[in-house]
C-alpha cells in the first residue's frame, strides 16, 4: 500500500511537466551566461527567471539537508531505546548525502570560496554523492546488518560521521579545487546525463541487498522504508540521466524533489519504529509495575495463608504437651479438630502449587473414564452441602443426564472449586448447579446470589494470586490458584471457562468440554 503512494508521487511530477506546467528553467543557460560574459547588466526577465529556479533548487537542497539532520538526530535517540547500531550508521549515511547537497549549494552560492563552473560541478557532485551513498548503504545492510546486535557502543557512530562527514568535505575540496573536471551534461545526447546511469546500477544492486536483510530478519519499518525509498532515488536518477539537460531545468528539480521524498521515507520508517518501540517499552514497563505489584499481593496472600494455621497449630501443640496439665477431653477434641483443620489448609495450599507446576511444566496425567454427569453432580452436592449447610444457603440443580469421557478426578476438581469459592462469597440465597449438553459440548454452570464481582476484575480472576480482595485484611481464605487451575485444566479438557457477574446479584461461572476428552496443550 505504501510502495503504491510512492511511486504514484514519483509519477505524478512527471504527470504534470507532460501536462505543460512549467517545473524548471525554460531558457538557455549558456545563452544567460554569454549574455553576463559581455554585459554587466543582463535582460531583468532572464535573469529573475534563472535566480527564481537557483532559488528554487537551494530551497530543495535545504529541506534534504534539515531532513538528513532531523532523521540523524531520531536515530541517536532510537540507539539510546534499543542499543541498535544498524539504524544510526544508516542515517549517518542519509546525514553524509545531506553534507554533500548542503557544501556544494555553499560554493555554488559563492559562500564558499571556489572557482568552478556550476554547470560542471553541482552535476559531478550530485553523481558522486549519490554513488558514495548507495554504495555505502549497500555495505552497511550487508555487514552491519548481521552484526549490529554485537556492538552495542556509540564510538561507531561518532566515527561514522566524522568520516563520512569529512569524505563530504574532500569530495567539495576536491571538486572545487580541480581545473580538470570532466563535462557532465550532453544535451545533443539520448543520455544526456551518462555519469548518473552508475547510481542507478548501484540502487538496483543495494535494493537486493536491502531486499536479502529484510527477508532473513524481522524488518523493521525503518529497514521496509529504507527499501522503498529506493524507488524515487531511481526514477530521480532517471530524470537526471534521460531527462536534465541543464541545471534547473523541469528533470533536474523533478529529481531534487524526489531525492526530498527518498530522504523522508526513512524518516517516517523510522519515527513509526520509534513510535512502536516507545510503546513497547510503555507497556513492558507497565507490566514489571504489574509483577511487582502481584509479587506484593503473593506475598500478602501467603503470608496470610500460610501465618494463619501455622500460627493455630504452633499454638495449640504446647497446651497437649504437658501430660500433668492435660486439657478437658471436649477442648482436647476442639483443639485436635483445629490442628486438623489447619493442617489439611496447608495440604491443600501445597497441591495447589504442585498442580500449578504440574500444568506448567506439561506433567499433569490425565485418566479417563465414561462418568454419568448426574452421579457426579449428586456426589459433589453432598460433599459441599455440610459447608452451604453452615451458611444457611440453598443448593439447586438442573443436571441433565450426559455420558461424557473425561478424567473424574480433574472434572471435580474443576467443579469443587467453583463450588467452594460460589458458597464461600455468598452470605445468603442460594447456589444453582446447571448441566447441559449443546451440540458436542457439555456445558457446567454454577450460579450465586453473592457479592458479585467488579467489572474490572473479571478479567484478572483467573490469572494466578489474584483475587479481589489480596489485601493482608480480607476476610475470606485462599490462595486465588483454585480458578487459576480449573481454567487450565478445563483448557486442557478442550473446553473454556468464563464469568459472567453484577455487583450485588450473584455470578455465573460456566465452562464447557467436549463430551469425549481429547486433551490439548495449552499456551
Amino acid at each position: 500500500m505504501l510502495a503504491g503512494w510512492i511511486v504514484f508521487i514519483c509519477i505524478l511530477p512527471s504527470i504534470l511537466y507532460l501536462s505543460g506546467i512549467n517545473l524548471g528553467y525554460t531558457g538557455n543557460v549558456h545563452e544567460l551566461f554569454e549574455i553576463q560574459t559581455y554585459t554587466s547588466n543582463p535582460p531583468g526577465d532572464i535573469h529573475t527567471e534563472y535566480t527564481k529556479w537557483e532559488f528554487v533548487h537551494s530551497s530543495l537542497e535545504l529541506i534534504a539537508f534539515c531532513t538528513a539532520i532531523f532523521t540523524a538526530i531520531l536515530a541517536l535517540i532510537y540507539f539510546h531505546i534499543t542499543k541498535n547500531i544498524f539504524i544510526p550508521v544508516i542515517s549517518i549515511v542519509l546525514l553524509f548525502s545531506g553534507f554533500l547537497d548542503i557544501f556544494h549549494i555553499l560554493v555554488a552560492e559563492q559562500i564558499i570560496e571556489g572557482d568552478v563552473d556550476n554547470q560542471v560541478f553541482l552535476p559531478l557532485t550530485w553523481t558522486i554523492g549519490r554513488l558514495i551513498s548507495a554504495m555505502i548503504m549497500g555495505f552497511g545492510f550487508l555487514i552491519l546488518g548481521n552484526l549490529s546486535h554485537k556492538i552495542k557502543s556509540l564510538k561507531i557512530v561518532v566515527i561514522a560521521s566524522v568520516f563520512f562527514g569529512f569524505l563530504a568535505y574532500l569530495i567539495i575540496h576536491f571538486s572545487v579545487n580541480n581545473t580538470y573536471l570532466s563535462k557532465m551534461i550532453y544535451s545533443d545526447l539520448l543520455i544526456s546525463r551518462p555519469f548518473d546511469i552508475a547510481p542507478i546500477i548501484v540502487y538496483l544492486i543495494v535494493g537486493g541487498f536491502v531486499y536479502r536483510y529484510n527477508s532473513h530478519n524481522s524488518p523493521s519499518y525503518f529497514s521496509t522504508a529504507i527499501l522503498i525509498s529506493i524507488i524515487p532515488y531511481i526514477v530521480a536518477q532517471i530524470h537526471m540521466a534521460f531527462g536534465s539537460t541543464q541545471l534547473y531545468d523541469s528533470h533536474y528539480n523533478i529529481a531534487h524533489f524526489l531525492k526530498i521524498i527518498a530522504y523522508l521515507i526513512p524518516l517516517f520508517g523510522l519515527l513509526v519504529d520509534y513510535v512502536d518501540t516507545s510503546e513497547h517499552e510503555k507497556i513492558q514497563t507497565r507490566k514489571a509495575e504489574e509483577a511487582r505489584g502481584l509479587i506484593k499481593e503473593s506475598q500478602n496472600i501467603f503470608s496470610h495463608e500460610f501465618r494463619t494455621p501455622l500460627t493455630i497449630i504452633l499454638g495449640n501443640i504446647p497446651l497437649l504437651s504437658d501430660p500433668n496439665d492435660m486439657p478437658d477431653p471436649e477442648e482436647i477434641n476442639d483443639i485436635a479438630r483445629d490442628i486438623e483443620s489447619s493442617g489439611r489448609h496447608l495440604l491443600n495450599i501445597i497441591d495447589d502449587l504442585l498442580d500449578i507446576a504440574k500444568i506448567e511444566a506439561g506433567e499433569m496425567r490425565f485418566f479417563p473414564q465414561f462418568i454419568s454427569t448426574q452421579v457426579m453432580i449428586q456426589n459433589m452436592l453432598s460433599e459441599v452441602k455440610v459447608i452451604a449447610d453452615e451458611k444457611k444457603l440453598q443448593i439447586e440443580s438442573n443436571v441433565e443426564n450426559i455420558r461424557i469421557y473425561a478424567d473424574p478426578t480433574h472434572l471435580k476438581q474443576i467443579l469443587y472449586n467453583l463450588l467452594s469459592n460460589a458458597i464461600k462469597f455468598t452470605d445468603r440465597g442460594k447456589i444453582t448447579v446447571n448441566v447441559y449438553q449443546e451440540e458436542s459440548m457439555v456445558v457446567f454452570e454454577v450460579m450465586d446470589s453473592g457479592r458479585g464481582i467488579p467489572k474490572i476484575d473479571q478479567e484478572v480472576i483467573f490469572e494466578k494470586f489474584r483475587q479481589v480482595d489480596s489485601s493482608s485484611t480480607r476476610q475470606e481464605e485462599g490462595t486465588g490458584l483454585g480458578l487459576v487451575i480449573s481454567k487450565k485444566l478445563v483448557e486442557l479438557h478442550g473446553g473454556k471457562i468464563s464469568v459472567e457477574s453484577e455487583l450485588g446479584k450473584g455470578s455465573k461461572l460456566m465452562f464447557m468440554i467436549p463430551v469425549e476428552f481429547h486433551e490439548t496443550e495449552i499456551s
